[in-house]
C-alpha cells in the first residue's frame, strides 16, 4: 500500500478565521505571551548531539555495505561468478 492516500492538497492547509468570531478588535488588546506555544518537542528535536551524528554515520556505513556484503555472499555461494583475468574458471 502506497502513501498516496496521505497526501494533503494546498486547499487543505489553509485555516480560515472569521474575524467576527474573535473577542478583540485589534492585536493591541491582546496580552503578550512569553515563549513558544505547543512546540516544546519540535524545539528540543532541533538539538543534535554528537551521539546522534555518530549513530547516523554508523547507520549510513551499515546501509552502504549491505550491497557489497550481499555480492560477496553470492560469489561465495556460486550464485554469481566474476571474471578477473579474462578467462573463465572451470573448477565446478
Amino acid at each position: 500500500m502506497g502513501i498516496g492516500h496521505l497526501e494533503v492538497g494546498p486547499e487543505q492547509l489553509v485555516k480560515v478565521c472569521d474575524p467576527d468570531e474573535l473577542w478583540f478588535e485589534t492585536t493591541a488588546e491582546i496580552e503578550a505571551l512569553e515563549g513558544t506555544i505547543g512546540q516544546e518537542r519540535a524545539i528540543s528535536a532541533q538539538i543534535v548531539m554528537g551521539d546522534h551524528v555518530d549513530k547516523a554515520i554508523d547507520q549510513r556505513k551499515y546501509r552502504s555495505n549491505l550491497t557489497e556484503e550481499r555480492l560477496q555472499e553470492m560469489i561465495e555461494e556460486g550464485t554469481i561468478n566474476t571474471r578477473t583475468d579474462g578467462a573463465r574458471r572451470q573448477d565446478r
